[in-house]
């Protein structure tokens, strides 16, 4: 697996904390796999869980190489969000929610309006 710093930079990082979402977590990730909008990485930020989580993460991180696992000490929410900012390799931030499910569109949606 490729070390993050050795990635070129997408136009997107997303930041998906991650704390015992076995139950949700597939359909999320996946969710992002089927974006119209590509140029993006995921940074996954395992809180130390004690589910299938991260069984999960590294799973699916073998069908898009975007998917790139941190499995990290219990630090909680913000302490994990800004380890996932100091990690991102862009400039534009995205947040999602180890539950949430993104419409097909969401960052095309969000890159058009930014730009």
């Amino acid at each position: 697996m490729q070390r993050i710093d050795e990635i070129a930079m997408a136009r997107i990082s997303v930041l998906l904390p991650v704390y015992n979402a076995s139950r949700y977590l597939e359909r999320a990730v996946r969710s992002l796999f089927a974006q119209s909008f590509s140029d993006f990485e995921i940074l996954a930020l395992n809180d130390a869980s004690t589910d299938d989580s991260l069984a999960i993460l590294k799973r699916l991180s073998r069908d898009d190489a975007r998917l790139k696992v941190i499995d990290a000490p219990k630090r909680g929410m913000s302490g994990q969000l800004n380890e996932g900012l100091k990690l991102a390799r862009s400039e534009i931030i995205a947040r999602m929610d180890s539950d949430d499910v993104a419409l097909p569109d969401r960052f095309s949606k969000q890159i058009t309006a930014l730009d």
